[in-house]
């Protein structure tokens, strides 16, 4: 928008070209899952669920264990 060409511009000439750079780089997400709960289900998948893949690993997670992400994110586990 033309606000944010502005907020930019101005940002280039008090700043120099490192201005434009996202401040918020070198920061964990905010949506970032904890390596601990990463831990837990990929634990449990090891454990109980080895021989499943990960739709059907998931099926089970969110069964008997409350998992509330996507089965893309257990995929992106198990690998």
């Amino acid at each position: 928008s033309a606000r944010q060409i502005k907020r930019l511009m101005r940002r280039l000439r008090e700043q120099g070209p490192q201005g434009l750079i996202s401040r918020r780089r070198g920061h964990a997400s905010n949506r970032r899952i904890a390596s601990e709960q990463r831990e837990h289900y990929v634990g449990l998948v090891r454990t109980h669920y080895a021989d499943f893949g990960p739709q059907l690993a998931h099926e089970y997670l969110q069964r008997e264990h409350g998992f509330g992400y996507s089965v893309e994110t257990l995929r992106g586990w198990m690998m």
